[in-house]
């Protein structure tokens, strides 16, 4: 169409155009294109560049192409030591909500929840030594001035008083308590600093009328314990946030890894620590999802839910078959966002089609693999936490699961992230473990805590704009990978270069 015809048609439906917009018309036929999706797709009342330059951006964006089609062989020549051994492992259920959820919303739900929270930290609390042992916080009122106490409650308010001192409100089952930690107790000041609303936590400290004047914070903590070795010389490797669907998702980089795990890559210097890989567990945000943020459907190169995690499945077929695979479900997909978080329903999974060495689990779960027992989380609390806990920074992700291990509470703070009021806390960590597992925040880290390997897989996905907005730089397609026998972490990095 002619500009001049153009023009005419815009008169006749009363419609303006800028001087500018048309310049652009001018100059390019797919401008001509895009204004007439847009008079299709919506009324407009004056064409200004700036829409006609949004269209033609969305266009462009539409162009991504969709994953190609991969193909990964096995090395001939691969003899992996994993082949050799059977598998060794088990979901301890009573720690995985899926099938369990009874909540209705109503109030005893909440009451239940925060009863059972606080009943289980209590007993922990209970075994950890002191002068004194806990006393209920209504017998506080008929003590002596100056008697040394230990009180253990829900944190309820910290606030700074005119002096600088924290003035901190706990709450057990019975009665509220005002803590006053002084500022010129600087161990216990710096310990009080880091406690944040709903944990439950001891206070050791001097009745004082209506106060207690604090001396130190007793966390539940884990206890310490040596690193739990295995005798078969076997291998965990971790991953998390492949976002498949997304059009930052890593294909390129993941085939490379998959090709790895099946023994294909020339010159690699790895390939005996590849041969150990016996289990692999991916801790949430398998696909990109649909709907989780404004606008996603601009990032995205497969629209459809169903479609993402069949292509997922495809990428999942590749996995040799000696390896058992566990996923757990993340914020991006398609299950409830509220945690404790069930595992992928059965349209889902039926979309993966995976073979029988893949198993599903909910968020959180636990694993025992080869005795080591595996705490399983997608992390998605760690945002709330590092904005709550001075120090603490995206830059060192296993900072941050120390503090949620000192806890024992995988999500301490209530409404941050949403949590359903189940009739047991399924956030709680029970049990001892060997392996503390999460993503969410798309880096790495690893620590080794009181005996517990913490670590954060980082992720398969570029750079996203959002990210870049917020100044985060994450570590992508990097696997950390176990060694049970010699409780070792390894790093592979599939990002760089034609090697590994």
């Amino acid at each position: 169409m002619q500009v001049e015809e153009f023009l005419k048609s815009l008169i006749e439906k009363d419609i303006l155009i800028t001087p500018d917009a048309l310049e652009l018309l001018k100059s390019s036929e797919e401008a001509f294109k895009g204004v007439n999706e847009i008079l299709t797709e919506r009324n407009v009342f004056i064409l200004t560049k700036q829409i006609i330059e949004e269209k033609l951006k969305e266009k462009e964006e539409k162009k991504v192409p969709l994953p190609e089609e991969i193909q990964v062989n096995r090395s001939g020549n691969f003899k992996p030591l994993a082949r050799e051994y059977k598998a060794d492992f088990k979901i301890i259920e009573r720690h995985d909500v899926s099938g369990k959820s009874k909540c209705t919303g109503i109030v005893d739900d909440f009451v239940g929840y925060f009863r059972d929270r606080y009943r289980k930290t209590l007993n922990v609390l209970r075994t950890r030594t002191g002068k004194v042992g806990i006393s209920p916080m209504i017998s506080l009122k008929s003590m002596m001035r100056g008697r040394e106490v230990r009180i253990a409650g829900i944190v309820n308010s910290k606030n700074v008083t005119k002096k600088g001192d924290l003035l901190i409100e706990m709450e057990d089952e019975e009665e509220v308590a005002k803590v006053l930690v002084l500022k010129n107790d600087k161990e216990c000041f710096e310990k009080a600093n880091k406690l944040i609303m709903d944990e439950v936590v001891a206070v050791d400290g001097r009745a004082s009328g209506p106060f207690v004047i604090a001396n130190d914070i007793v966390w539940p903590e884990l206890p310490i314990n040596q690193q739990k070795k295995t005798e078969k010389d076997l291998g965990i490797a971790f991953i998390s946030d492949t976002h498949v669907g997304s059009r930052f998702f890593m294909q390129k980089q993941f085939v490379k890894m998959l090709k790895w795990l099946n023994g294909g890559i020339d010159g690699d210097r790895n390939r005996e620590l590849v041969g150990k890989i016996k289990y692999l567990i991916l801790a949430g945000d398998v696909v990109d999802g649909i709907g989780v943020y404004p606008r996603q459907e601009k990032e995205l190169v497969i629209r459809d839910i169903y479609g993402q995690y069949k292509e997922f499945g495809k990428l999942l077929q590749n996995v040799p078959d000696y390896i058992e695979v566990f996923i757990g479900p993340g914020n991006h997909d398609a299950v409830r966002r509220a945690e404790p978080q069930p595992k992928l329903p059965k349209e889902l999974t039926d979309e993966i089609n995976a073979p029988a060495n893949v198993h599903y689990l909910g968020s959180p779960s636990t694993i025992e693999v080869e005795g080591l027992k595996t705490l399983v989380y997608h992390g998605t609390s760690i945002d709330s936490v590092i904005a709550s806990i001075p120090g603490l920074s995206y830059q060192n992700p296993e900072k941050c699961l120390i503090e949620l291990l000192k806890r024992r509470h995988l999500s301490p703070i209530y409404g941050e992230n949403p949590i359903v009021p189940e009739e047991k806390d399924y956030m709680f960590i029970e049990d001892s473990i060997d392996i503390f597992h999460t993503g969410h925040v798309h880096r790495n880290g690893y620590v080794n805590y009181r005996g517990v390997a913490v670590v954060n897989s980082g992720a398969w996905q570029d750079r996203t704009d959002f990210q870049v907005r917020q100044g985060h730089v994450p570590t992508p397609c990097i696997m950390p990978i176990y060694e049970t026998h010699y409780a070792k972490m390894n790093f592979v990095n599939f990002l760089a270069g034609e090697g590994v």
